[in-house]
């Protein structure tokens, strides 16, 4: 027969701060708050007065988390839709990041005598290459039914101020 010590009280450390701002300490009962969310609910010392209530989600939160969330507030601070202000930054470096690359393939392309129309397909300035473009305009007076080296001269904002 083994015997065992009594389980001691679940007691949150005293600096822990519940929902209604009551130090959480002795054994809590199981209960749902306002939000349907699970809440434990601490007995208090006194008669009559209400005891600590404390969400499982912010109760699980370890101090290190809280000291990273307090250093990084503006990580917790969310717009008007929702969306945490970390999150947008974020996401707003991503789109800066993809128009740079955009801008360095057309310019790589540019160097190339190549650039994209509307639907980015690929096509070659005939302007930029004058022996291509003889080539072109000879095969056009010709009957032919494939496209030669698809050259297509295409009007666009790079051509144009090239």
């Amino acid at each position: 027969m083994t015997i065992t010590a009594p389980r001691p009280a679940f007691t949150i450390a005293p600096d822990f701060t519940s929902e209604n701002g009551v130090v959480a300490q002795g054994v809590p009962t199981i209960g749902a708050g306002e939000s349907r969310a699970l809440t434990l609910v601490f007995p208090s010392g006194q008669a009559g007065a209400e005891g600590a209530r404390v969400r499982v989600r912010s109760m699980l939160m370890t101090d290190a988390r809280k000291a990273f969330l307090a250093a990084r507030g503006d990580f917790m601070r969310l717009t008007n839709t929702g969306t945490s202000a970390e999150y947008l930054r974020a996401k707003a470096a991503m789109e800066r990041r993809a128009l740079e690359l955009k801008k360095a393939l057309a310019r790589t392309l540019d160097s190339y005598g190549v650039a994209l129309d509307e639907t980015n397909t690929p096509y070659v300035v005939a302007s930029r290459y004058p022996a291509l473009l003889e080539q072109h305009t000879v095969a056009a007076t010709r009957p032919s039914t494939r496209p030669v080296l698809g050259i297509v001269e295409r009007p666009t904002a790079m051509a144009a101020a090239a």
